[in-house]
């Protein structure tokens, strides 16, 4: 069955025709319904709890298993310039500490709301922008934030750190 089904892989707009594949099967059509009302009905289960994970058959024996594997992700690399990271610790702080998680309007006109268009620009995945057109920082922008603060509190120059599936490396001779 999941043989068949891994079939429409590449080409949705198959049929499956059930009626065949019981009788191939030598199932009735009370259990082969039974089967497709199962599969239809768990079908978003297995793309919520399995979404990370791969499902497979697996025999043991005289035995047959349905076993999971997890998916293995590539990570994501964002490459930063020194001043681009200066940028982000500023735009961190001013986030964190000034305005105390409010947004930003990147329609001022002042330097920090320039710099921050720019970055917005080259490292769209740093932030959010909200329906009221107010930029923040993503989720992954703020550990990157968090990080930097960490680095500078310990005057550790920062060159490459790594962050969930996140690869953050800096540019040894990055300009503006």
């Amino acid at each position: 069955m999941l043989d068949v089904l891994s079939r429409f892989k590449n080409d949705y707009t198959k049929k499956f025709n059930i009626t065949k594949f019981a009788e191939y099967l030598h199932i009735s059509s009370t259990d082969m319904n039974e089967i497709i009302s199962l599969i239809i009905e768990y079908q978003d289960i297995f793309h919520t709890i399995f979404k990370d994970y791969k499902l497979l058959k697996k025999r043991e024996g005289t035995q047959h298993y349905l076993v999971v594997q997890k998916l293995k992700k590539q990570p994501i690399i964002i490459s930063f310039t020194p001043f681009q990271l200066e940028v982000l610790n500023d735009i961190y702080y001013w986030f964190k500490v000034v305005h105390k998680g409010k947004g930003f309007n990147i329609e001022q006109s002042n330097p920090l709301a320039q710099k921050l268009h720019t970055l917005l620009e080259t490292h769209p995945v740093l932030f959010i922008i909200a329906q009221n057109r107010l930029v923040y920082l993503s989720d992954i922008g703020q550990k990157i934030g968090d990080m930097l603060i960490s680095y500078n509190k310990s005057s550790k120059q920062v060159t490459e750190f790594i962050i969930e599936n996140y690869i953050i490396k800096v540019e040894k001779n990055g300009g503006t």
